[in-house]
């Protein structure tokens, strides 16, 4: 992963490629508040479903991220979107399949 410390002078580190396995990454999502239309172009939203088909297709490389969560824990459940329950499914291998939100 190129890393660009020099965009932070204060780091005083050279930019450089950090070696980063796959085995150490959790992906972190902006769950229901994305859908937020006055957000703007900060955020971007996932569908658990299209969470679940990346996953998936990661674990059947062997790439698999270590694991995945959501911030902002006050709007689980806004405009629909329940990232707990989902992102419990999608890591813990329930087979059931997820409807498009």
């Amino acid at each position: 992963m190129f890393v660009s410390f020099e965009d932070d002078p204060t780091v005083q580190l050279q930019n450089q490629f950090v070696p980063f396995p796959l085995s150490k990454l959790v992906f972190g999502f902006a769950n229901g508040w994305a859908l937020n239309d006055d957000i703007g172009e900060k955020t971007i939203f996932f569908p658990a479903s299209s969470i679940k088909k990346a996953y998936r297709e990661l674990a059947a490389t062997g790439k698999e991220p270590r694991g995945a969560g959501f911030w902002v824990v006050e709007e689980e459940g806004a405009h629909g979107v329940n990232y707990a329950k989902d992102l419990k499914s999608i890591l813990g291998g329930d087979k059931s399949v997820m409807e498009e939100r």
